[in-house]
């Protein structure tokens, strides 16, 4: 396995570079080409380069960090079909945000949205979809604290309104929908066996991480 890594001030430059990689690399029509980005707009760009740059771009898979990860877990045998995202959580939030038991136990937060107002569903759909943004966002920058929250899956102790929420989201969710810390364990756990290590190697010989540097 080798990491090479190529920097330049210009996108257009390597974008240049990529495609030269890319015409030189042995290539089978039958077998994806990873090709790892930061955003869906950059995706968009790249692949009108490599289309312009080649005459043609077949079979060029164009993901996100979290897609490429969710693919390893799939292609190591993970059970489940889908993964927690903020998009799935934002509905089972909108559920609980709307229980009796949340607007007894919580009422400085129910009291946003349960306010005889014609609005107050949207209200409660927004802070739904705000939360699960957090969580989403929780799972990468404080994965230690969902990992203890996941430990003690029992809810009701709890006097804090964020980790009530998604302790019964796990509750409601079983293991239909592993979250990130569940996945990153999944993987780092089945990494340990090299036939598990050969297999994805067949399957993704090589990966290309195309972007902007962040620099302070």
């Amino acid at each position: 396995m080798a990491l090479q890594l190529y920097v330049s001030h210009s996108l257009n430059d390597l974008a240049d570079h990529f495609c030269a990689e890319l015409k030189n690399q042995p290539k089978t029509v039958f077998k994806p080409v990873f090709v790892i980005t930061q955003t869906e707009g950059m995706n968009t760009w790249l692949k009108y380069k490599v289309a312009d740059r080649l005459g043609i771009a077949a079979n060029y898979r164009y993901l996100k960090s979290q897609d490429i990860i969710n693919q390893v877990y799939f292609m190591l045998g993970g059970k489940s079909t889908d993964t927690l995202s903020a998009e799935n959580l934002s509905w089972i939030v909108f559920k609980l945000l709307g229980e009796v038991e949340f607007k007894h136990k919580f009422p400085s937060v129910s009291g946003y949205y349960t306010m005889d107002a014609p609005d107050r569903e949207v209200k409660r759909m927004a802070l739904a979809e705000k939360t699960a943004d957090l969580f989403d966002q929780y799972q990468i920058y404080r994965a230690e604290m969902i990992e203890e929250w996941n430990a003690n899956p029992e809810g009701d102790a709890t006097d804090d309104w964020q980790q009530w929420l998604w302790k019964k989201s796990k509750l409601l969710l079983g293991d239909k929908l592993p979250d990130k810390t569940d996945i990153s364990e999944f993987i780092i756990a089945q990494l340990q066996d090299p036939v598990q290590q050969q297999k994805l190697q067949a399957r993704m010989p090589v990966i290309y991480l195309f972007g902007l540097s962040i620099t302070t």
